[in-house]
């Protein structure tokens, strides 16, 4: 699309001012994570850009920008235009560029490492047996445990406390998270300032096994634990975030299914794990949608389609089953 006037009068600034000022004025309600990335992609703008004007990019620029990065991973390429995208699209509304220069660009990137979806029964069950018998250090198997045990989210795992361990009741209350990429403190599951995060998200009671009671006992009063003012369990105080990062837990974790001959997997797809045995111990769909922590099972449904397909799976190996 191309207009033949712009906004008379105004003041062109750059590329990369251009996009700050519409990032400060869209995108500031969003939570920490998301708002960084668009950081990063105005960096990146101005790293490559840096003094040209908005209105002076052409689609040949920009398709030369894109290609400056084809060494980094598709998806996060994809990210990074999403973003421009949105930005030139209002631009181009406003009368700032003579041309949307991102419609029918190419993006380029490596293809990205496959991920197993989620870990099958059998893999599931020697997985958490491995974990509780593994040589590694507590905070980190604490950390795994909980994760596949619960199928709490990364950054709700990184903000329990131990207020929020019932250890009589054996019950864990998530009802906050913890900003895991710039340690700014504790952000509520939907922010007071207005956050948003994937999905609805609901604070829930989650149970705890008699197991890994003990081992959370044994965790509170060994060297390993990190006593701090918030008196957070997985506590690091010489990591910026002042918690493990979501890229180190998944590294390690990368190791741990090395040792089982499993395909890598990651810290969110231990969520989807959880999810998937909920099914296979024919929990309701009323109580998955409570325990994943959805306020509607249509996220539940939106987030985890395999688990209907599994449960099909399961009635069709029972109809199967039967001999007359």
């Amino acid at each position: 699309m191309q207009r033949k006037l712009l906004k008379a009068g105004y003041v062109h600034q750059t590329f990369h001012q251009e996009f700050e000022k519409w990032m400060n004025k869209t995108k500031m309600n969003l939570n920490p994570k998301t708002i960084q990335s668009y950081v990063n992609t105005k960096n990146k703008i101005e790293k490559y850009f840096d003094d040209t004007l908005l209105k002076d990019i052409t689609l040949e620029m920009y398709e030369d920008f894109l290609a400056s990065f084809s060494y980094l991973n598709k998806a996060t390429n994809h990210k990074m235009h999403k973003h421009i995208r949105q930005f030139v699209k209002s631009a181009f509304e406003r009368q700032l560029v003579f041309l949307n220069f991102t419609t029918d660009a190419a993006i380029v990137g490596e293809k990205s490492k496959e991920t197993k979806k989620y870990l099958n029964a059998d893999e599931y069950d020697r997985f958490i047996r491995f974990v509780y018998n593994a040589q590694i250090d507590l905070q980190y198997k604490l950390m795994v445990l909980i994760a596949i045990l619960t199928g709490v989210r990364f950054g709700e795992l990184c903000a329990i406390c131990w207020d929020d361990i019932d250890f009589e009741k054996g019950q864990l209350y998530v009802h906050r998270q913890w900003d895991y990429v710039n340690g700014s403190g504790f952000t509520g599951l939907k922010d007071p300032d207005g956050y948003k995060y994937e999905g609805d998200i609901k604070e829930r009671y989650l149970p705890l096994s008699n197991q890994l009671i003990e081992l959370l006992k044994e965790y509170k009063t060994s060297s390993e634990y990190v006593k701090n003012d918030d008196s957070r369990l997985f506590y690091k105080p010489n990591c910026k975030a002042k918690v493990l990062s979501n890229t180190a837990f998944n590294n390690k974790l990368d190791m741990l299914l090395y040792e089982l001959k499993i395909p890598r997997l990651t810290c969110h797809k231990l969520r989807h794990s959880y999810a998937t045995n909920l099914v296979k111990l024919k929990i309701s769909k009323e109580a998955i949608q409570y325990l994943l922590g959805h306020e509607s099972y249509e996220t539940t449904e939106k987030y985890y389609v395999h688990l209907d397909e599994l449960l099909f799976k399961y009635e069709f190996i029972k109809l199967n089953s039967i001999n007359y």
